[in-house]
């Protein structure tokens, strides 16, 4: 994980790099992984990457307007969380999307 993408290895001596891809600022080294998938910010600010391990397909979901600051997959990879910090009055808003369809299922806002 680095500032501006991420990279996944295959363990070996010495590892062996299988991937990497670009992502937005991510100062929080965001990124999570689920036995099917990883997620980890978009190269696009307030997206969101979701690569499948077995095809190394990308999906690239439009989750928020302003920088993602936490993320993670369900146990099973099949539901992605989000959360953003919004620059407006209200300064938290969160999101739920279900993969393959990459549909939100419900998303929320609070305030400060």
């Amino acid at each position: 994980m680095l500032q501006n993408s991420v990279r996944v290895y295959r363990f070996a001596k010495p590892p062996n790099l299988l991937s990497a891809y670009e992502t937005a600022n991510n100062p929080w080294g965001l990124c999570c992984l689920s036995p099917k998938r990883i997620a980890f910010p978009g190269r696009t600010t307030g997206h969101v990457q979701l690569v499948e391990i077995a095809t190394g397909n990308v999906s690239i979901i439009p989750a928020h307007t302003s920088a993602v600051k936490a993320v993670q997959l369900s146990p099973d990879g099949e539901m992605l969380a989000t959360a953003s910090e919004m620059v407006s009055p209200l300064p938290h808003a969160s999101h739920l999307a279900e993969y393959p369809a990459n549909v939100a299922i419900f998303g929320w806002e609070r305030g400060p």
